[in-house]
Order: structure tokens, then C-alpha cells, then sequence
């Protein structure tokens, strides 16, 4: 492993350059955009992306190259409420179920639901979607951007 991994450029101004090295000035930075999401996603995906894709607009952190990773957040996401949707369906038995041999093992939908909430976490702190992530930065001279009636960084 090579260390942290690197940050855009106007991420290290908002957070201060705590190493003090030099911002390469050629560093190359997508224009932010907001972009549709995918047709293929999910509904629940689809409210998910129109839930976070305007804030993390706000933050600069969206441009038309982040499109793949933002649905695959937003697809764990689904998937993580869908596998959760069928526990709760289930009795309060439904964490683990007989196997053919008349063994308890753990429901499927556990496995699945744990995998997704990986993914969407891992996906979410890429775009500082998590509290760690979101503590690392702090306002940027001049203030935020008023999304809507919700104020953001």
C-alpha cells in the first residue's frame, strides 16, 4: 500500500494543508456537474441518487465522471433496504433458518444485507457521505452553498 490515498485539490484547501506540501497546480479536476442517474437503476436507487446527487453537487464532489461510482452507492443502497425489507417480513426468527439437514444456520438475506451495507459505506466515504468523512473537511472561506432550503458546506 502506498498510503492515504491522494485528495483533490480543492478538498486539501478545505480541509488546510496539514502536510504544508506544495498543491500541484497541474492536477487534473472534473468540472462539477449534475448528471441523471442511470435508467437501470433500481427506484429505490433512483431516490437515493436524488437524495445525495444535489449535496454532493453542493460540495463540488459530483461531475459526469463520478456517475458509475455514485450508482453503485446508490444500487448498494437499494439492495441493502430490499434484503432488510424481507428480514422484517420474516418472524423474529427470520436471522436463521433450517438448512436441508434440519441445521440453524443464518439467514441469506443477513449475508446479502452485510455485503450491500459494505459496499454502500465503502462507495459513501468516497464522496464523504460518512461522519469521518464529512469531519475531515471544514467550510470553505466565504461560507457554503444554499441547495434548495438546505444549507451545505
Amino acid at each position: 500500500m502506498r498510503g492515504r490515498k491522494p485528495l483533490p485539490n480543492h478538498l486539501k484547501l478545505v480541509q488546510g494543508n496539514r502536510g504544508k506540501r506544495p498543491i500541484k497546480a497541474e492536477q487534473v479536476e472534473a468540472s462539477p456537474a449534475m448528471p441523471l442517474p442511470p435508467a437501470f437503476l433500481c427506484d429505490d436507487a433512483k431516490q437515493e441518487w436524488e437524495r445525495v446527487a444535489p449535496m454532493l453537487y453542493a460540495l463540488r464532489l459530483l461531475s459526469e465522471l463520478d456517475v458509475a461510482a455514485l450508482a453503485a452507492y446508490c444500487q448498494a443502497y437499494a439492495t441493502w433496504k430490499h434484503a432488510h425489507e424481507a428480514l422484517n417480513t420474516l418472524s423474529h426468527k427470520g436471522l436463521m433458518i433450517r438448512s436441508a439437514k434440519n441445521n440453524l444456520i443464518q439467514n441469506p438475506l443477513l449475508g446479502i444485507a452485510n455485503a450491500a451495507a459494505a459496499s454502500m459505506v465503502r462507495y459513501a466515504s468516497e464522496f464523504a457521505l460518512t461522519p469521518v468523512a464529512r469531519a475531515r473537511l471544514s467550510a470553505p472561506p466565504g461560507g457554503g452553498k444554499n441547495v434548495g432550503d438546505k444549507y451545505f458546506l
